[in-house]
This record gives structure tokens, C-alpha cells and sequence, in this order.
């Protein structure tokens, strides 16, 4: 299929969404959800879909405020795509994620799934619309 396989990821403090998308097809969907209780442990998970899916970059999300001042977890987030990039040796592009938890948190709102299921899955399409994006954003490129 496509060789322009990405993982984009949406980092939380303990739950990270992940979307599995095919670039030269503009298209992503949702993957599953990581809980994790320390770094090491979301690294070894996130090596398992690294070794099945074999992507050639990470997309991660980085939210902002409407000013485009940083959202508190930002450092954060900037300290995991650091983590990936020597982990892995893979490109980690940062996207703007503002408002894709409002936009996925939508999608699910009538759903009659209990709260934990309902937690899982936002952070799965929350994943799925950053590289959605992304994969938007950069069609005119071919990025």
C-alpha cells in the first residue's frame, strides 16, 4: 500500500492516543489508547506499534491557547517528541492539536458507551484528527 505510513499521537499524563494514517492516501483513523504510569513503560508500548506499523515519522499534538501563548503541558509534550526522536530515529512533527478534545468530544457526546470507554475513544480520535491535520495541512506540499 502506502510506504508513507505515521503514527500520530495525542499525549496526555497518563493516556495516549494513537491514529494510524497513510500519508500518500490522506487518510487516519483511530488506533487505541495507551495507559501508562511512567515514560519508560509508554516507550516500550509505543516500540510494539512502531515494529508492527513501521511508520517513517511521529505526528504529535501540541495545543495552544487562542493567543497562541502554551498550554501547561506543552513542556511536556516538547520532552516526549524529544524521547521519540532518539528512541526511535524518526521524524516527530509537532501540530497544533487546539481544539481537536472539543472536536472528537463531539463525535462521541450521544453515544451510550460507559465514561472509561468514552475516555479511551476520545483519545483515539483526538489522535486520528491531529494527523488528519496534518495530512490537510500538507497536501499541497507532498511534506
Amino acid at each position: 500500500m502506502s510506504d508513507r505510513v505515521c503514527l500520530g499521537l495525542d499525549y496526555g499524563g497518563r493516556r495516549v492516543g494513537i491514529a494510524l494514517g497513510y500519508q500518500d492516501l490522506s487518510l487516519a483513523r483511530p488506533l487505541k489508547t495507551i495507559v501508562y504510569s511512567s515514560d519508560e513503560e509508554l516507550l516500550e508500548r509505543i516500540a510494539l506499534e512502531v515494529k508492527e506499523w513501521n511508520p517513517t515519522r511521529f505526528v504529535v499534538g501540541l495545543p495552544q491557547y487562542e493567543d497562541h501563548k502554551p498550554h501547561p503541558i506543552a513542556k511536556k509534550i516538547i520532552k516526549f517528541c524529544e524521547l521519540l526522536e532518539s528512541r526511535f530515529g524518526l521524524e516527530v512533527v509537532r501540530v497544533d492539536e487546539s481544539f481537536t478534545s472539543v472536536e472528537a468530544e463531539r463525535l462521541i457526546v450521544k453515544k451510550n458507551i460507559s465514561r472509561e470507554k468514552k475516555k479511551e475513544l476520545l483519545d483515539m480520535l483526538s489522535a486520528q484528527l491531529i494527523l488528519q491535520d496534518f495530512f490537510s495541512s500538507n497536501v499541497e506540499t507532498g511534506a
